[in-house]
């Protein structure tokens, strides 16, 4: 029952923008009334500026009260958990819902608008959707700020308590960090533990190994929110600039 609401909630901003973007303009080229739009007095540029703004204002909102029903949802979890950073569970609440419906509204009105077709620019739109959100939650994501670093010794009996919410970013990639020398050489990605009873652990490791962590803190996660949720904004009104100097210049 999880499994299905993290999917459904995972991929309502993008059929929620696929299906009020892509018939913006393919609906007026379907249907032959572009002409009769575009001659009651109003320019094409506004026609369409318009519609994108009524039409993205309306997808604000709804995205908007979507992420705010999943983060009340989801509020008992994250108290518990501190996992509102991890993968989906990050994506489906608080401001990043809202940045992705309005790409996901502006690339099928613009692919609609390329297209002349609402169902090919819906499927082209989803493919292109996933990609860009694919990219930005896998290689921009984490770089949105520089991560803080945390070491400890190999030596020891248990790991030390991290801070409820940290998102544990590794050492030079995802994970949980990397084994050291004390040369900083590297020896092995994850974590060692190296009780002082184990001789073998500690011949393998050698004198001062310790671990390192590269973490975002669980205080960064409404920055990282705002910024994603800017990243999606801008792409959002340049796909708007990009409709309306297509609607102008090659819709004939």
């Amino acid at each position: 029952m999880r499994l299905l609401g993290l999917v459904a909630f995972t991929i309502a901003p993008l059929a929620l923008g696929m299906f009020l973007g892509a018939p913006i303009v393919a609906r007026e080229l379907e249907q032959d009334t572009v002409s009769l739009a575009w001659t009651q007095g109003i320019t094409r540029r506004r026609w369409t500026w318009s519609h994108l703004l009524v039409v993205g204002a309306i997808t604000v909102v709804a995205a908007g009260t979507l992420g705010a029903l999943v983060s009340w949802w989801y509020g008992p979890l994250n108290a518990a958990t501190g996992d509102r950073f991890q993968w989906l569970i990050y994506d489906q609440q608080g401001l990043v819902p809202i940045g992705y419906a309005v790409f996901a509204m502006a690339l099928a009105a613009f692919l609609g608008a390329v297209t002349g077709r609402t169902l090919r620019a819906m499927a082209i739109a989803a493919i292109g959707f996933l990609v860009i959100r694919f990219g930005v939650a896998v290689w921009a994501r984490p770089k949105l700020a520089s991560p803080l670093e945390r070491t400890y010794p190999v030596l020891g009996d248990m790991i030390p308590n991290r801070l409820l919410g940290d998102w544990l970013y590794g050492g030079g990639g995802p994970g949980v960090g990397v084994v050291l020398r004390a040369n900083g050489e590297r020896i092995a990605g994850g974590q060692r533990i190296c009780p002082p009873q184990d001789a073998e652990c500690l011949a393998e490791v050698g004198k001062g190994a310790y671990n390192l962590e590269l973490f975002h803190p669980a205080s960064r996660f409404w920055t990282f929110q705002a910024l994603e949720t800017a990243i999606f904004l801008v792409l959002a009104l340049l796909l708007f600039a990009a409709t309306v100097w297509w609607v102008r210049r090659r819709l004939r």
